[in-house]
Protein backbone atom coordinates (compact mmCIF):
# COMPACT_ATOMS: atom_id res chain seq x y z
CA UNK A 1 0.00 0.00 0.00
CA UNK A 2 1.71 3.44 -1.21
CA UNK A 3 2.03 6.25 0.92
CA UNK A 4 -1.47 8.06 -1.24
CA UNK A 5 -3.58 5.00 -0.23
CA UNK A 6 -2.31 4.89 3.63
CA UNK A 7 -3.45 8.78 3.85
CA UNK A 8 -6.98 8.05 2.60
CA UNK A 9 -7.37 4.97 4.28
CA UNK A 10 -10.53 4.75 6.82
CA UNK A 11 -8.20 3.62 10.09
CA UNK A 12 -5.96 6.42 9.05
CA UNK A 13 -8.35 9.13 9.37
CA UNK A 14 -9.39 7.07 12.69
CA UNK A 15 -6.37 7.36 14.33
CA UNK A 16 -6.09 10.60 13.71
CA UNK A 17 -8.97 12.30 14.97
CA UNK A 18 -8.67 10.22 18.26
CA UNK A 19 -4.83 11.71 18.14
CA UNK A 20 -6.29 15.25 17.82
CA UNK A 21 -8.84 14.93 20.79
CA UNK A 22 -6.26 13.44 22.52
CA UNK A 23 -4.09 16.37 22.26
CA UNK A 24 -6.87 18.46 23.00
CA UNK A 25 -7.88 16.53 26.47
CA UNK A 26 -4.40 16.49 27.19
CA UNK A 27 -2.79 19.73 26.41
CA UNK A 28 -4.79 21.66 29.24
CA UNK A 29 -4.07 18.86 31.77
CA UNK A 30 -0.50 19.17 31.51
CA UNK A 31 -0.96 22.96 31.34
CA UNK A 32 -3.10 22.49 35.06
CA UNK A 33 -0.04 20.90 36.17
CA UNK A 34 2.14 22.76 35.33
CA UNK A 35 0.30 25.67 36.10
CA UNK A 36 -2.59 25.15 38.77
CA UNK A 37 -5.52 27.21 38.91
CA UNK A 38 -6.05 28.86 42.36
CA UNK A 39 -7.33 27.21 45.30
CA UNK A 40 -11.28 27.91 46.47
CA UNK A 41 -12.86 26.41 49.15
CA UNK A 42 -15.23 23.53 48.31
CA UNK A 43 -18.49 22.40 49.39
CA UNK A 44 -18.65 19.48 52.16
CA UNK A 45 -18.95 16.15 50.22
CA UNK A 46 -17.75 17.62 46.72
CA UNK A 47 -14.41 16.94 45.34
CA UNK A 48 -11.37 18.93 46.07
CA UNK A 49 -11.10 22.50 44.17
CA UNK A 50 -8.15 20.98 42.10
CA UNK A 51 -9.78 17.63 41.17
CA UNK A 52 -13.08 19.82 40.33
CA UNK A 53 -10.80 22.10 37.94
CA UNK A 54 -9.39 19.24 36.53
CA UNK A 55 -13.14 17.20 35.51
CA UNK A 56 -14.71 20.70 34.86
CA UNK A 57 -12.15 20.87 32.23
CA UNK A 58 -12.22 17.56 30.87
CA UNK A 59 -16.32 17.59 30.64
CA UNK A 60 -16.04 21.27 28.76
CA UNK A 61 -13.39 19.49 26.32
CA UNK A 62 -15.52 16.15 26.29
CA UNK A 63 -18.81 17.95 25.39
CA UNK A 64 -17.07 19.96 21.78
CA UNK A 65 -17.03 16.36 20.17
CA UNK A 66 -20.46 15.79 19.11
CA UNK A 67 -20.84 19.37 18.30
CA UNK A 68 -17.84 19.08 16.29
CA UNK A 69 -19.07 15.77 14.53
CA UNK A 70 -22.84 16.85 14.69
CA UNK A 71 -21.90 20.13 12.90
CA UNK A 72 -19.65 18.55 10.45
CA UNK A 73 -21.54 15.72 9.49
CA UNK A 74 -25.08 16.75 9.89
CA UNK A 75 -26.01 20.39 10.34
CA UNK A 76 -23.52 21.64 7.62
CA UNK A 77 -24.04 19.17 4.69
CA UNK A 78 -28.35 19.12 5.10
CA UNK A 79 -28.44 22.90 5.69
CA UNK A 80 -25.45 24.71 5.16
CA UNK A 81 -24.49 23.35 1.96
CA UNK A 82 -28.13 23.77 0.42
CA UNK A 83 -28.46 27.57 1.31
CA UNK A 84 -30.80 26.76 4.68
CA UNK A 85 -28.62 29.03 6.90
CA UNK A 86 -31.47 29.91 9.14
CA UNK A 87 -32.17 26.82 9.96
CA UNK A 88 -28.20 25.74 10.18
CA UNK A 89 -28.01 29.08 12.30
CA UNK A 90 -30.83 28.15 14.59
CA UNK A 91 -29.71 24.67 15.19
CA UNK A 92 -25.98 25.54 15.70
CA UNK A 93 -27.16 27.87 18.85
CA UNK A 94 -29.47 25.76 19.98
CA UNK A 95 -26.72 22.91 19.82
CA UNK A 96 -24.04 25.17 22.06
CA UNK A 97 -27.05 25.94 24.37
CA UNK A 98 -27.75 22.53 24.96
CA UNK A 99 -23.99 21.66 25.59
CA UNK A 100 -23.76 24.64 27.97
CA UNK A 101 -26.88 23.54 29.98
CA UNK A 102 -25.93 20.08 30.30
CA UNK A 103 -22.19 21.27 31.42
CA UNK A 104 -24.08 23.56 34.61
CA UNK A 105 -26.03 20.79 35.22
CA UNK A 106 -23.19 18.78 35.83
CA UNK A 107 -21.38 20.99 37.51
CA UNK A 108 -23.74 22.12 39.90
CA UNK A 109 -24.37 18.12 40.56
CA UNK A 110 -21.59 16.75 41.35
CA UNK A 111 -18.89 19.58 41.56
CA UNK A 112 -20.49 22.81 43.41
CA UNK A 113 -20.18 26.13 43.14
CA UNK A 114 -16.83 26.93 43.94
CA UNK A 115 -15.70 27.27 40.63
CA UNK A 116 -17.25 29.52 38.67
CA UNK A 117 -18.74 28.33 34.80
CA UNK A 118 -15.89 29.76 32.68
CA UNK A 119 -18.68 30.64 30.14
CA UNK A 120 -16.15 33.97 28.61
CA UNK A 121 -14.04 30.72 27.82
CA UNK A 122 -16.77 27.86 26.47
CA UNK A 123 -18.44 30.42 24.19
CA UNK A 124 -16.02 31.19 22.03
CA UNK A 125 -14.26 27.70 21.80
CA UNK A 126 -17.41 26.56 20.80
CA UNK A 127 -17.58 28.99 18.11
CA UNK A 128 -14.02 27.85 17.00
CA UNK A 129 -15.31 24.39 17.08
CA UNK A 130 -17.93 25.46 14.87
CA UNK A 131 -16.23 26.85 12.33
CA UNK A 132 -13.29 23.98 12.29
CA UNK A 133 -16.02 21.59 12.01
CA UNK A 134 -17.43 23.18 8.85
CA UNK A 135 -13.91 23.36 7.33
CA UNK A 136 -13.48 20.37 7.82
CA UNK A 137 -16.62 19.36 6.44
CA UNK A 138 -15.80 21.25 3.31
CA UNK A 139 -12.22 19.52 3.07
CA UNK A 140 -14.04 16.32 3.59
CA UNK A 141 -16.57 16.68 0.93
CA UNK A 142 -13.78 18.41 -1.66
CA UNK A 143 -11.62 15.11 -1.16
CA UNK A 144 -14.78 13.06 -1.83
CA UNK A 145 -15.60 15.22 -5.33
CA UNK A 146 -11.77 14.75 -6.28
CA UNK A 147 -11.93 11.47 -5.92
CA UNK A 148 -15.19 10.62 -7.72
CA UNK A 149 -13.71 12.76 -10.76
CA UNK A 150 -10.94 10.72 -10.89
CA UNK A 151 -13.39 7.62 -10.35
CA UNK A 152 -15.21 9.12 -13.23
CA UNK A 153 -11.84 9.74 -15.38
CA UNK A 154 -10.18 6.30 -14.84
CA UNK A 155 -13.75 4.73 -15.95
CA UNK A 156 -13.69 7.08 -18.85
CA UNK A 157 -10.18 6.08 -19.48
CA UNK A 158 -10.99 2.45 -19.56
CA UNK A 159 -14.24 3.37 -21.89
CA UNK A 160 -11.51 5.17 -24.52
CA UNK A 161 -9.36 2.38 -24.90
CA UNK A 162 -12.10 -0.04 -25.14
CA UNK A 163 -13.26 2.15 -28.03
CA UNK A 164 -9.49 2.35 -29.58
CA UNK A 165 -9.24 -1.59 -28.95
CA UNK A 166 -12.33 -1.90 -31.36
CA UNK A 167 -10.96 0.93 -33.80
CA UNK A 168 -9.16 -2.06 -36.04
CA UNK A 169 -10.35 -0.64 -39.01
CA UNK A 170 -12.59 -3.64 -40.21
CA UNK A 171 -10.41 -2.67 -44.56
CA UNK A 172 -7.49 -3.28 -41.96
CA UNK A 173 -8.38 -6.78 -41.28
CA UNK A 174 -10.01 -7.49 -44.59
CA UNK A 175 -7.16 -6.81 -46.55
CA UNK A 176 -5.49 -8.62 -44.04
CA UNK A 177 -6.96 -11.79 -44.39
CA UNK A 178 -6.80 -11.50 -48.49
CA UNK A 179 -3.31 -11.13 -48.32
CA UNK A 180 -2.92 -14.20 -45.89
CA UNK A 181 -5.52 -15.93 -48.56
CA UNK A 182 -2.80 -15.34 -51.09
CA UNK A 183 0.42 -16.09 -49.14
CA UNK A 184 -1.48 -19.44 -48.42
CA UNK A 185 -2.23 -20.22 -52.03
CA UNK A 186 1.44 -19.04 -53.29
CA UNK A 187 2.45 -21.58 -50.28
CA UNK A 188 4.71 -18.57 -49.22
CA UNK A 189 6.91 -18.44 -46.39
CA UNK A 190 5.46 -15.34 -45.70
CA UNK A 191 2.27 -17.11 -44.21
CA UNK A 192 3.52 -18.24 -41.10
CA UNK A 193 5.43 -14.86 -40.09
CA UNK A 194 2.34 -12.41 -40.69
CA UNK A 195 0.06 -14.96 -39.28
CA UNK A 196 1.78 -14.39 -36.07
CA UNK A 197 2.38 -10.85 -36.40
CA UNK A 198 -1.44 -10.33 -36.89
CA UNK A 199 -1.72 -12.92 -33.65
CA UNK A 200 0.68 -10.55 -31.96
CA UNK A 201 -1.63 -7.79 -32.89
CA UNK A 202 -4.76 -8.70 -31.64
CA UNK A 203 -3.43 -10.15 -28.66
CA UNK A 204 -1.60 -6.62 -27.64
CA UNK A 205 -4.98 -5.02 -28.37
CA UNK A 206 -7.22 -7.42 -26.37
CA UNK A 207 -4.60 -8.20 -23.37
CA UNK A 208 -1.59 -6.42 -22.65
CA UNK A 209 -3.94 -2.92 -23.28
CA UNK A 210 -5.89 -3.25 -19.86
CA UNK A 211 -2.82 -2.53 -18.47
CA UNK A 212 -2.20 1.21 -16.54
CA UNK A 213 0.94 0.82 -18.05
CA UNK A 214 3.74 -1.79 -20.17
CA UNK A 215 6.95 -1.47 -21.04
CA UNK A 216 8.13 0.81 -24.03
CA UNK A 217 9.30 -2.33 -26.10
CA UNK A 218 6.15 -4.38 -26.08
CA UNK A 219 4.30 -1.23 -27.46
CA UNK A 220 6.88 -0.26 -30.24
CA UNK A 221 6.26 -3.87 -31.22
CA UNK A 222 2.67 -3.40 -31.25
CA UNK A 223 3.33 -0.60 -33.55
CA UNK A 224 5.83 -2.33 -36.10
CA UNK A 225 3.50 -5.31 -35.92
CA UNK A 226 0.88 -3.06 -37.47
CA UNK A 227 3.05 -0.94 -39.54
CA UNK A 228 4.36 -4.41 -40.72
CA UNK A 229 0.75 -5.11 -41.53
CA UNK A 230 0.18 -2.03 -43.46
CA UNK A 231 3.20 -2.97 -45.82
CA UNK A 232 1.79 -6.13 -46.62
CA UNK A 233 -1.55 -4.09 -47.46
CA UNK A 234 -0.09 -1.63 -49.89
CA UNK A 235 2.99 -3.18 -50.56
CA UNK A 236 4.99 -1.05 -53.20
CA UNK A 237 2.21 1.78 -53.29
CA UNK A 238 3.39 2.95 -50.91
CA UNK A 239 6.66 4.51 -49.60
CA UNK A 240 7.19 3.73 -46.23
CA UNK A 241 10.22 4.58 -43.79
CA UNK A 242 9.93 3.42 -40.24
CA UNK A 243 12.77 4.10 -37.25
CA UNK A 244 12.67 2.94 -34.21
CA UNK A 245 15.62 2.95 -31.80
CA UNK A 246 14.86 2.01 -28.09
CA UNK A 247 17.48 -0.39 -25.83
CA UNK A 248 16.68 -3.25 -25.34
CA UNK A 249 16.38 -3.84 -21.84
CA UNK A 250 15.04 -1.00 -21.31
CA UNK A 251 12.20 -0.37 -18.18
CA UNK A 252 10.59 2.36 -18.84
CA UNK A 253 6.43 2.21 -19.63
CA UNK A 254 4.15 3.83 -21.28
CA UNK A 255 0.44 4.19 -21.45
CA UNK A 256 -0.57 1.34 -24.00
CA UNK A 257 -1.83 2.50 -27.58
CA UNK A 258 -1.60 6.10 -26.61
CA UNK A 259 0.95 6.11 -30.04
CA UNK A 260 -1.40 4.57 -32.56
CA UNK A 261 -4.22 6.73 -33.72
CA UNK A 262 -1.60 8.81 -35.08
CA UNK A 263 0.09 6.01 -37.34
CA UNK A 264 -3.84 4.96 -37.80
CA UNK A 265 -4.40 8.38 -39.02
CA UNK A 266 -1.23 8.49 -41.40
CA UNK A 267 -2.14 5.73 -42.91
CA UNK A 268 -5.49 6.40 -43.58
CA UNK A 269 -4.72 10.03 -44.64
CA UNK A 270 -1.48 9.35 -46.08
CA UNK A 271 -3.01 6.57 -48.87
CA UNK A 272 -5.28 6.34 -51.52
CA UNK A 273 -5.96 8.98 -54.23
CA UNK A 274 -2.26 10.82 -54.14
CA UNK A 275 0.85 10.98 -56.31
CA UNK A 276 3.43 8.91 -54.41
CA UNK A 277 2.34 8.29 -50.93
CA UNK A 278 4.42 8.42 -48.67
CA UNK A 279 4.78 7.69 -44.83
CA UNK A 280 7.79 8.11 -42.30
CA UNK A 281 7.40 7.32 -38.51
CA UNK A 282 9.93 7.17 -35.97
CA UNK A 283 9.98 6.40 -32.10
CA UNK A 284 13.56 7.16 -30.32
CA UNK A 285 13.79 6.70 -26.48
CA UNK A 286 16.64 8.92 -25.00
CA UNK A 287 16.55 8.03 -21.19
CA UNK A 288 13.32 8.90 -20.04
CA UNK A 289 12.41 11.01 -23.25
CA UNK A 290 10.61 9.71 -25.94
CA UNK A 291 9.95 11.30 -29.07
CA UNK A 292 7.81 10.46 -32.21
CA UNK A 293 7.23 11.68 -35.10
CA UNK A 294 5.08 10.75 -37.82
CA UNK A 295 5.05 12.50 -41.48
CA UNK A 296 2.65 11.69 -44.40
CA UNK A 297 1.71 13.31 -47.95
CA UNK A 298 -1.71 14.36 -47.82
CA UNK A 299 -4.22 15.62 -50.26
CA UNK A 300 -4.72 19.22 -49.16
CA UNK A 301 -8.24 19.60 -51.11
CA UNK A 302 -9.58 16.37 -49.96
CA UNK A 303 -8.55 16.34 -46.74
CA UNK A 304 -8.19 19.95 -44.97
CA UNK A 305 -11.16 20.20 -42.95
CA UNK A 306 -12.01 16.51 -41.94
CA UNK A 307 -7.79 15.89 -41.27
CA UNK A 308 -7.85 15.90 -37.11
CA UNK A 309 -11.71 15.83 -36.54
CA UNK A 310 -11.42 12.11 -35.93
CA UNK A 311 -12.99 10.76 -32.60
CA UNK A 312 -9.62 9.16 -31.71
CA UNK A 313 -7.37 11.17 -32.17
CA UNK A 314 -9.36 13.94 -30.59
CA UNK A 315 -9.33 11.28 -27.49
CA UNK A 316 -5.79 10.50 -27.74
CA UNK A 317 -5.17 14.45 -27.08
CA UNK A 318 -7.28 14.39 -24.58
CA UNK A 319 -5.91 11.40 -22.27
CA UNK A 320 -1.90 13.38 -23.34
CA UNK A 321 -3.05 15.80 -21.40
CA UNK A 322 -4.56 13.91 -18.35
CA UNK A 323 -1.97 10.96 -18.18
CA UNK A 324 0.93 13.37 -19.44
CA UNK A 325 0.54 17.11 -18.98
CA UNK A 326 4.00 17.90 -19.90
CA UNK A 327 3.80 16.35 -22.80
CA UNK A 328 4.41 18.13 -26.22
CA UNK A 329 2.73 18.06 -29.05
CA UNK A 330 2.60 19.61 -32.19
CA UNK A 331 0.53 18.96 -35.50
CA UNK A 332 1.58 21.21 -38.17
CA UNK A 333 0.97 21.12 -42.18
CA UNK A 334 3.66 22.29 -45.05
CA UNK A 335 2.01 21.83 -48.31
CA UNK A 336 0.81 18.50 -48.94
CA UNK A 337 2.61 17.31 -46.35
CA UNK A 338 1.11 16.31 -42.51
CA UNK A 339 3.61 16.28 -39.58
CA UNK A 340 2.88 15.04 -35.96
CA UNK A 341 5.60 15.98 -33.51
CA UNK A 342 5.35 15.04 -29.82
CA UNK A 343 7.79 14.04 -26.48
CA UNK A 344 6.80 12.59 -23.44
CA UNK A 345 8.13 12.00 -20.63
CA UNK A 346 7.97 8.64 -18.94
Amino acid sequence: MNFENIFRSRLFVVILHICVWAIIFILPLYLESNFPPPMMNSRPGKLPNYENFRLLTSILNLSFIPLFYLNAFFFVPKFFNKKNWLVYLLLAILTVIVIIGLNILFRYLFIGPSIPFPIRIVIPVAIFMLLASTAFSFIRQNFKNEKIRKEKEAVNLKTELSFLRSQVSPHFLFNTLNNLVSLARKKSDLLEPVLLKLSGLLHYMLYESDHEKININKEIEYLSNYIDLQKLRFGDDVTLYFFKDAPADSTKEIVPMILIPFIENAFKHGTGFLNNPSISIRIVLIGDLLTFNARNKFNPLTEEKNYDSGIGLTNVIRRLNLLYPESRLEISREEDWHNVNLTIII
